[in-house]
């Protein structure tokens, strides 16, 4: 699919004079005047598109935080479609790995307290994805602050009070893969 538009619009990252689309994870958006309205499907396959973009890949990391990747897909995480819920918390997990930058974004946006209701998703998949994020959030901190600390620790304790009870295997497999890396960094 092929858009034209101005140079200047913020949803877009022009490259060669070819607009690439930044953010398809919105339910719309508004191209002069002209709406463009993505599907549950058509965002789960953007957000799972962005995860890929974002992971291990620090200029993907930086344009997507750029790009508010954040709050877009935190506004997105009560969609009813678990798949898309499943890959916005992967997608939010790998954008924050080893970069503070998006991670203080996503304190900001209390990033972490949206997180927690996904850890009670009937979902399991959607679960295992929100411990996964939460366990990123903490572990992805560069300079430790008492700040960050206690931010930290308060994830920590919500995460194991609730993932660790989790009925699901695969749920307590990623709390026991994220948790001790994560809180390996308290002092």
């Amino acid at each position: 699919m092929r858009l034209t538009l101005e140079n200047s619009h913020p949803m877009f990252e022009i490259r060669a004079g070819q607009p690439y689309l930044l953010h398809p994870c919105e339910e719309s958006i508004n191209v002069n005047v002209v709406t463009f309205n993505f599907q549950s499907e058509d965002r789960t396959l953007a957000a799972f598109v962005l995860a890929t973009i974002v992971h291990e890949y620090p200029q993907g990391q930086e344009a997507a935080l750029q790009g508010s990747l954040v709050s877009t897909c935190l506004v997105q995480l009560a969609d009813p479609n678990p798949l898309l819920r499943q890959w916005l918390a992967i997608c939010l997990g790998r954008l924050w790995t080893g970069y503070d930058k998006a991670r203080w974004c996503g304190v900001r946006d209390n990033a972490h307290e949206k997180l927690y209701q996904l850890l009670d998703d009937t979902c399991p998949e959607v679960r295992a994805a929100a411990v996964y994020a939460l366990g990123t959030f903490i572990s992805s901190v560069v300079e430790r602050s008492e700040h960050a600390n206690n931010i930290d620790q308060s994830v920590a304790m919500n995460l194991l009070n609730t993932a660790a009870r989790d009925m699901s295997v695969l749920v307590r497999k990623v709390t026991t893969a994220s948790v001790p890396t994560a809180t390996s960094n308290f002092p």
